[in-house]
């Protein structure tokens, strides 16, 4: 799933409304985070599902037939199914048997269940779906669509709404006005002349599939297809679009056609090859990545690609636990940016830049989801999304591309057609790449916040510096990052030079046995999550610079005199709070003196940076 708050669409359930919320501070303890579902007596193996609908109406009635193998002998049975739907009545090897609907279950009653045995439940149904979390059930005139992640899918139909137990297959049967177009997961196989002006049509999907990616959407669509060749054979992609999207819908599927050669090439054969991929135009801020046809807001390529990348990792590999949600959408945020990485190199540099501003506007946040209760913190763009994505880049770059994609491509094979939570992944990704990374998830996943650096740079002798690495937490409860930094050393005369620091300890002191650079840049191609690193080089040891500061300490003037054949941008920093007091620019060849009578006494850091990105500091203390 996508989102643009911008453009969402606020829909509201009598009890609970949804708004987006950050949280700022979330516990690390991992105890009671295990999510509890009904069902769990029982393996679903298929579902008919026949629903009457009205577009215009919010009213909806029909049946679910369930087949099922029960674990254990048992006399009932349960399934999600909320208050707003009245169910009509329960049939059981062709008797009504008795049930109760209470606090959102269906409890059956009076069975014959024998373990390992294949049986089957037919439930009649009708309803006002009541549109809880993303809208789960939306009707309009112009068109009525289902989006159910996370707890919607009992809204509008009674399912087994879990994270363990996928639908080994489904028939979507839609009766609806002959005027409008249904659309579901899967194949299309007939289309029903009823009379009276309605029509049922027939979805049939035959791959596993979780409730929540269960979907329908009636409009009056335009329909359009392209086909796509991808490794294992061509690959029809199906477009159902209002008039108004027909050409943007029909210009973007150049560029998708590349991206989905890209997901197919990269990580393996699109996982619904015997059936479709297509997309669904409906009136929602973004999309939701339905299992073989994405319901989208519009043809946005991102967009498009994020909905698409989701039929990997999100459908075919699904989150075993809405605390694990990451491993869709991280996965699908940082696929979209690796497509910008190869077809479009400076959108996927504006992202890294993007995603530390927006992943760092706040100091604490875990990509692991401890509350499940809100769907707004589940699907927190910045957390589950952002730095989601952002750990991916960086596991890539603390294994390197090889073992990093060697490990996506098993951790997928492993797990498709299933569930996977992080340990999942965790381990799979340690078994390729041979080492442990127990550290990396309690750091970027289970941990919260991001390292805020600072590095100590001294000459020693003419052929060997020194780099002090001093970090602080973002988040009071941070833990220590450990991670590998690179450095670009730069001289004038000779090429450039890249050096990595792996730093495992709070100030840890390298000796590097290379001559003082003329310039050093730290992490030049954004593969740490940071914010603000600050190279401090001592002033008597970097070019003999010729820059005073006096009088140090000072009342109220502070005198500022350069007597080098450059300019220089001086920052004013709070030593303590690494506030920005001021910042100033001082020309060369001058003398400029600064008032400081209003800034409060104590011990501040004057930082000084040339057009070459050099910087040197002076402590300094204000009376």
């Amino acid at each position: 799933m996508k989102k643009y708050w911008f453009s969402f669409l606020l829909f509201v359930c009598p009890l609970l409304i949804f708004s987006q919320a950050i949280t700022i501070a979330e516990p690390r303890s991992m105890a009671n985070s295990s999510e509890k579902f009904i069902g769990q007596s029982y393996d679903i193996k298929y579902h008919r599902l026949y629903i009457n609908v009205n577009p215009g109406s919010g009213d909806i009635n029909g049946y679910v037939l369930t087949k099922f193998i029960p674990l254990v002998n048992a006399d009932t049975i349960d399934f999600d199914a909320n208050s707003c739907l009245e169910i009509d009545s329960v049939i059981y090897h062709g008797n009504e048997v008795t049930f109760s609907h209470d606090n959102k279950k269906l409890l059956i009653s009076n069975l014959s269940l024998i373990s390992q045995n294949l049986d089957s439940i037919i439930v009649y149904y009708h309803g006002t779906p009541q549109a809880s979390g993303f809208g789960s059930f939306y009707s309009s005139t112009q068109w009525l669509w289902t989006l159910s992640e996370p707890y919607g899918a009992p809204d509008w139909w009674p399912c087994k709404n879990d994270l363990s137990d996928k639908i080994d297959s489904i028939d979507i049967f839609i009766e609806h006005p002959s005027s409008y177009v249904a659309v579901a997961n899967g194949l299309a196989k007939d289309t029903i002349d009823l009379g009276n002006s309605r029509t049922l049509t027939h979805w049939k999907h035959k791959y596993p599939i979780a409730a929540y990616l269960v979907a329908i959407a009636v409009a009056q669509y335009q329909y359009f297809n392209t086909n796509v060749s991808l490794r294992d054979g061509d690959l029809r992609i199906d477009n159902y679009v209002l008039s108004s999207a027909y050409n943007n819908a029909q210009n973007a599927m150049t560029n998708f056609s590349k991206v989905i050669k890209f997901y197919d090439s990269l990580i393996a054969p699109y996982p619904f090859m015997n059936e479709r991929y297509g997309h669904v135009h409906f009136g929602w801020g973004g999309g939701m990545e339905h299992q073989t046809v994405s319901f989208v807001g519009s043809f946005d390529y991102e967009l498009l690609a994020h909905e698409l990348l989701h039929q990997w990792y999100g459908d075919a590999v699904t989150c075993g636990s809405w605390h694990d949600i990451w491993l869709n959408e991280g996965f699908a945020t940082y696929f979209t940016a690796l497509s910008q990485e190869k077809f479009s190199p400076q959108d996927f540099t504006n992202w890294k830049d993007y995603s530390i501003n927006f992943i760092t506007y706040l100091p604490c946040g875990s990509v692991y989801v401890y509350d499940t209760t809100s769907v707004d913190r589940i699907f927190n763009s910045r957390l589950s999304y952002r730095k989601a994505a952002y750990a991916l880049h960086m596991l890539r770059w603390v294994l390197g591309d090889d073992l990093f994609f060697d490990g996506i491509r098993e951790y997928y094979e492993n797990y498709k057609f299933n569930y996977a939570k992080t340990e999942d992944f965790k381990n799979v990704m340690e078994q390729i790449a041979d080492t442990s990374l127990t550290e990396f998830f309690n750091d970027w996943i289970y941990g919260e916040g991001y390292p805020i650096y600072t590095f100590y740079v001294n000459e020693i002798d003419n052929n060997s510096f020194s780099i002090t690495v001093h970090q602080e937490g973002s988040c009071i409860t941070s833990d220590f990052f450990e991670m590998q930094l690179p450095f670009l050393l730069s001289y004038n005369s000779t090429n450039d030079t890249t050096i990595i620091l792996n730093n495992n300890s709070q100030d840890q002191e390298f000796i590097i046995h290379l001559p003082m650079p003329d310039n050093i840049t730290f992490d030049p191609h954004k593969w740490i999550l940071t914010i603000n690193p600050t190279i401090i080089v001592d002033i008597q040891h970097f070019n003999n610079l010729n820059l005073t500061i006096y009088p140090n300490p000072a009342y109220d003037i502070l005198t500022i005199e350069n007597k080098n054949r450059k300019d220089f941008t001086m920052t004013f920093t709070d030593l303590l709070t690494k506030n920005i007091i001021f910042n100033e620019h001082i020309a060369a060849n001058t003398t400029k003196t600064i008032d400081i009578s209003n800034i409060a006494p104590g011990s501040y850091l004057i930082i000084f940076k040339t057009g070459k990105n050099q910087i040197i500091s002076k402590k300094f203390i204000k009376q």
